[in-house]
Parts: C-alpha cells; structure tokens; sequence
C-alpha cells in the first residue's frame, strides 16, 4: 500500500465495499494464559477483524498504535503490516475474523467516501450487540447447518454495518450522548420529547443539546421526531389493509387523530386517507 493512502494522523479510516457475499475464512475465540504479542502479519488477500473481549492488547498498524481493551474492535486490512507492540494482559481473550478482502476495499479517501462502509481501525462498542453477533458467527461455522456460507456472509455484514454505524460518512465519530438520546426516541415512539427533558437524560445544558442534536440529524429536536414518525406513518398506510388513526395518532404520542392528520398533510400535501388511497392505487 501507498503511504499516501493512511491516515496516520490518529487512526486509519478504512472502506469495505458493500458486499453480501463476502466469505468468512474462519472466526474463532482464543485464549492467551501466558502474556505475549500480537503475531506479525501481512495478508494480502484477507482482513482481519479482532474484538477483545477480557485483558489488554497493543497492535501497531503501519506505525499506528492501537491499544485494545474489553470492548475494543481492530481493524487490520489486508495489505498492511501489522504486530504486537506490547504484550497482551494474562489471560486475554479474543474473538477473530478472517474475511475476504473485496476489490474495492481501500482506505477512505474523497472516492471512495459515499460508496464504502467506514470502518477505523480502532472502534469501541458497549452495547453487546457485537459480541452477540461474534458468537452466533462462531456457531454457524462450527455447525454444519444449512446455506452455511451465506449466513456467515449476512452475520459478518451485520457486524460490519454496526461498526460502520458508529461513524459518519466521513469518518468522524458519532456524538455518542445524541446517539444514545435518538435510541430512547425510537424506543418512546408513542412521546414527543421536550427539549429540557432530553437535555436532562444527557445530562447536557438546553443550548448544548440543540447546537449537537442539529449536527448530528441537520434537523431541530422536534423537526426530527416529528418527521421520524410522520414518516413511520406513511410506511403503516401503504402496508395495512384496515388503519384506525385514532389509535395511531395514539401510539406515535399525537393529541388526538386531527392534530395527526394536520401534521401529516404539512408533511405529505395530502391528508391521511387520501394519501393511504393514492399509495392503494399506485400498487394496483
């Protein structure tokens, strides 16, 4: 690889190419009792993918040090060096993935920015969600169950996209408090949240909030609910046979079903049945 191509000034931005039939060579848990390094590798054809799980680790990528601890995701690419800088904690425990290397897979640069999924070489996730799929991956290559490969294919995208997930199409981090409050807007559908009740669960002033709920959405803190769930209506009146809006308007935190409908057609240009009726013609 070119040197020109990493970024060295904090961590490497890489880009995987959207693939949902990228081959998982092998994902297997270790266990190193006794303290040691990292092996010395160059892969030209594979990724590696590392999580730890318990202990401490120190990987240096092309002169980038890399220092894991539980929770931690590397990213080693292919085509790059990469070894142990420091000996790893007794008793560390680790997941890899070895996977197909993609053409098109290459450090994120202006190219390649839209088109691939940003993944740093060091990303840390709290949620669970990928040692979960890290563990349903290891039994679906360990059991021969059916359409093996493209399980593993599907597993290793999901993990990818969530950590692609925790970065923006530039590659700069997310804003992990606006994160965690846009979670407890989907999990609350039926609410509309008040600005001074946000800033309390982030533990952010008022002015704070909004400057950063702005950055992140580009939208305001109610444009943005009222629009995610304006938009999660329309999706209910194309699919569903039977609506009852009274019961919607409900369930997504509106006074009643005429403040919805209201809502909807400054949204949409139509009112809620006329648009269910347009969208029942438009699949006919």
């Amino acid at each position: 690889m070119d040197e020109k191509d990493v970024n060295l000034g904090n961590v490497m931005i890489y880009g995987l190419k959207p693939a949902v039939n990228r081959k998982v060579f092998d994902c297997s848990p270790m266990l190193y009792i006794k303290p040691q390094k990292h092996p010395t590798r160059f892969a030209p054809d594979y990724h590696d993918l590392v999580y730890l799980i318990e202990g401490t680790w120190g990987v240096q990528l092309e002169g980038e040090e890399i220092e894991l601890r539980p929770g931690d995701t590397a990213m080693l690419p292919a085509g790059f060096h990469y070894r142990g800088s420091s000996l790893c904690s007794p008793n560390t425990r680790t997941i890899y993935i070895h996977f197909e290397a993609k053409k098109g897979d290459r450090p994120l640069d202006e190219k390649n920015k839209k088109q691939n999924l940003p993944i740093l070489s060091h990303t840390h996730q709290d949620s669970g969600m990928v040692i979960g799929l890290l563990q349903e991956l290891i039994k679906t290559i360990r059991f021969d169950q059916p359409h093996r490969t493209m399980r593993c294919s599907t597993i290793l995208n999901a993990i990818i996209f969530l950590l692609a997930d925790s970065y923006t199409g530039t590659g700069l981090k997310r804003d992990a408090q606006i994160s965690r409050l846009l979670g407890l807007l989907i999990d609350r559908q039926d609410k509309f949240f008040s600005i001074p009740e946000l800033a309390g669960e982030a533990g952010l002033s008022r002015k704070s909030l909004t400057s950063r709920f702005r950055a992140e959405t580009g939208q305001s803190v109610h444009q943005y609910q009222m629009n995610s769930k304006l938009d999660q209506i329309a999706v209910i009146l194309k699919l569903d046979y039977y609506v009852n809006l009274k019961n919607i308007a409900l369930n997504f935190g509106f006074y009643d079903e005429y403040h919805l409908s209201s809502c909807f057609k400054k949204r949409f240009g139509l009112s809620p049945i006329k648009y269910k009726q347009q969208e029942e013609k438009r699949m006919q």
